[in-house]
């Protein structure tokens, strides 16, 4: 599956959020994408870092840095830390 696959399936970049439901409507649209075209959830957490850009690429350096399993992450797990950002 490649990014272009899920972009049209809906998925757009993230630079940011004025505020939570920003952050949480990017993460439907993912996960509608996600649904779409029926990504394996193993893939879920690489696939949503390449549509970040921005202060939610520098948020997500961090993360990573300070988040020993972010390399093994779950969707739900990387969902939780996203949102707690803004929420």
């Amino acid at each position: 599956m490649k990014k272009r696959d899920v972009a049209d399936a809906g998925a757009v970049e993230f630079k940011g959020a004025k505020g939570p439901l920003d952050a949480y409507s990017w993460v439907d649209k993912m996960e509608m994408a996600f649904e779409s075209t029926e990504l394996p959830e193993e893939k879920k957490v690489k696939m949503t870092v390449s549509f970040l850009d921005d202060s939610a690429h520098h948020w997500w350096t961090l993360a990573r840095r300070s988040n020993d399993g972010a390399q093994t992450m779950t969707w739900e797990q990387f969902k939780a830390l996203f949102l707690g950002q803004y929420f």
